[in-house]
């Protein structure tokens, strides 16, 4: 393939009801086995590459989300519809993102009004594909969850010793700050007699 050509079909997406098909695509049968509704509109949010034995946490945007086995997705051709990897109703808003996870992991998820929460990805209730989630972030009225993303975990011991010894630093600072200002302020008043 060259540098001007335009790629393959990786997911085929649905735009609306009145979509129109080629005339080469019309043979091609749907593999989505939960889709019960074929005027949905869907999208592509996130491209996530697991291991074997990973997870994938699906957050919406109403602070909702799960995270489920990869084992339970499965294998599809290139091209196809794809499936369901979790529900999107009025609770839960529509996907936001997909990240790939283990127990080791930590998440970040940011609402529109500036909100961060950092969790442990494994308090995420861990739940089948076809399902709703649960609550990974409270949002206020009218905001909305717009970015998840796994980080490596920070041990608390290393960072409880890196904040005790900027602060025994910067208490060394201010009393040698203070006695210099101390000793200057001796200077510069007048000697009386």
């Amino acid at each position: 393939m060259g540098r001007s050509a335009k790629g393959v079909r990786g997911m085929r997406v649905t735009i609306g009801a009145a979509q129109s098909e080629d005339v080469e695509d019309a043979d091609v049968d749907s593999d989505d086995e939960d889709a019960t509704d074929s005027a949905l509109i869907s999208r592509i949010v996130s491209l996530v590459v697991v291991p074997e034995t990973g997870e994938v946490l699906c957050a919406s945007e109403n602070g909702y989300g799960k995270r489920t086995p990869v084992d339970d997705f499965p294998t599809k051709k290139r091209g196809g519809k794809g499936v369901i990897a979790i529900k999107t109703s009025e609770r839960n808003g529509q996907l936001v993102g997909a990240v790939a996870i283990d127990s080791t992991k930590e998440l970040m998820l940011i609402s529109d009004g500036g909100t961060l929460v950092r969790t442990r990805a494994s308090e995420v209730a861990q739940t089948g594909r076809n399902a709703q989630g649960v609550r990974l972030i409270r949002l206020g009225n009218e905001e909305l969850l717009v970015g998840v993303v796994s980080i490596e975990a920070v041990e608390e011991d290393e960072t409880f010793e890196e904040v005790d010894a900027i602060e025994t630093e910067q208490l060394v600072d201010d009393s040698t700050i203070m006695d210099q200002t101390e000793n200057e302020s001796d200077l510069n008043e007048p000697e009386e007699d």
